[in-house]
Protein backbone atom coordinates (compact mmCIF):
# COMPACT_ATOMS: atom_id res chain seq x y z
CA UNK A 1 0.00 0.00 0.00
CA UNK A 2 1.14 3.29 -0.98
CA UNK A 3 0.75 5.57 2.46
CA UNK A 4 2.50 8.58 0.45
CA UNK A 5 -0.02 8.27 -1.99
CA UNK A 6 -2.10 11.96 -2.35
CA UNK A 7 -5.82 11.65 -1.17
CA UNK A 8 -9.10 13.04 -2.43
CA UNK A 9 -10.84 13.83 0.79
CA UNK A 10 -14.09 15.86 0.03
CA UNK A 11 -17.22 16.71 2.28
CA UNK A 12 -20.13 14.07 2.44
CA UNK A 13 -22.46 12.76 4.70
CA UNK A 14 -20.99 11.80 8.21
CA UNK A 15 -22.98 8.03 7.57
CA UNK A 16 -20.93 7.31 4.43
CA UNK A 17 -18.50 4.81 5.21
CA UNK A 18 -15.55 2.37 2.95
CA UNK A 19 -12.63 -0.04 4.30
CA UNK A 20 -10.14 2.33 3.95
CA UNK A 21 -11.44 4.60 6.76
CA UNK A 22 -10.73 1.31 8.94
CA UNK A 23 -7.24 0.91 7.83
CA UNK A 24 -5.77 4.39 6.97
CA UNK A 25 -5.69 6.94 9.44
CA UNK A 26 -5.59 9.66 6.85
CA UNK A 27 -9.44 8.38 5.91
CA UNK A 28 -10.56 7.81 9.13
CA UNK A 29 -12.56 10.95 9.73
CA UNK A 30 -15.94 10.90 8.97
CA UNK A 31 -17.47 13.40 7.18
CA UNK A 32 -14.64 13.60 4.79
CA UNK A 33 -14.19 10.45 2.36
CA UNK A 34 -11.68 10.24 -0.58
CA UNK A 35 -13.18 9.30 -3.47
CA UNK A 36 -10.33 8.64 -5.97
CA UNK A 37 -10.69 4.82 -6.01
CA UNK A 38 -13.30 3.67 -9.05
CA UNK A 39 -13.51 0.48 -7.77
CA UNK A 40 -14.11 1.93 -3.67
CA UNK A 41 -17.69 0.34 -2.51
CA UNK A 42 -19.47 2.30 0.06
CA UNK A 43 -21.90 1.83 2.45
CA UNK A 44 -24.27 3.97 5.10
CA UNK A 45 -23.40 3.53 8.51
CA UNK A 46 -27.23 3.99 9.13
CA UNK A 47 -28.57 0.56 7.14
CA UNK A 48 -24.97 -1.23 6.61
CA UNK A 49 -25.58 -1.55 2.93
CA UNK A 50 -24.57 0.30 -0.50
CA UNK A 51 -28.18 1.62 -0.71
CA UNK A 52 -29.02 4.82 2.33
CA UNK A 53 -32.48 5.02 4.37
CA UNK A 54 -34.04 6.34 1.11
CA UNK A 55 -33.32 3.21 -0.49
CA UNK A 56 -31.43 5.46 -3.06
CA UNK A 57 -27.21 4.16 -3.73
CA UNK A 58 -24.35 5.83 -1.46
CA UNK A 59 -21.47 7.21 -2.86
CA UNK A 60 -19.48 10.35 -2.30
CA UNK A 61 -20.80 12.12 -5.14
CA UNK A 62 -25.01 11.26 -3.62
CA UNK A 63 -24.15 11.75 -0.06
CA UNK A 64 -22.84 15.48 -0.43
CA UNK A 65 -25.05 17.85 0.19
CA UNK A 66 -28.21 18.55 2.17
CA UNK A 67 -31.05 17.88 -0.46
CA UNK A 68 -30.86 14.28 0.24
CA UNK A 69 -33.31 13.46 3.69
CA UNK A 70 -30.83 11.11 5.20
CA UNK A 71 -28.12 13.50 4.71
CA UNK A 72 -26.14 14.62 7.99
CA UNK A 73 -23.27 16.77 7.52
CA UNK A 74 -20.00 17.04 9.97
CA UNK A 75 -20.97 18.42 13.12
CA UNK A 76 -24.52 18.10 12.64
CA UNK A 77 -25.77 14.71 15.45
CA UNK A 78 -27.09 11.49 12.83
CA UNK A 79 -30.90 10.79 14.11
CA UNK A 80 -30.72 7.54 15.99
CA UNK A 81 -31.68 4.73 14.36
CA UNK A 82 -34.67 3.24 15.54
CA UNK A 83 -35.75 -0.61 15.59
CA UNK A 84 -39.05 -1.65 14.59
CA UNK A 85 -40.34 -3.99 16.81
CA UNK A 86 -43.67 -6.12 16.19
CA UNK A 87 -45.79 -7.50 18.67
CA UNK A 88 -45.27 -10.91 19.65
CA UNK A 89 -47.13 -13.80 18.30
CA UNK A 90 -50.51 -14.28 20.70
CA UNK A 91 -48.94 -18.28 21.98
CA UNK A 92 -46.18 -15.50 23.69
CA UNK A 93 -48.50 -13.21 25.53
CA UNK A 94 -48.82 -12.77 29.06
CA UNK A 95 -51.76 -14.91 30.26
CA UNK A 96 -51.00 -17.23 27.67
Amino acid sequence: MNWDAPLNLRPCCVNLRHKMMYVDPRQATPGLVDDGSDSRVFVCLLTQAVLGPDDEPVAPSLCDSPGRACFHGAGSAPEPVRPTISAPPARYSAGA
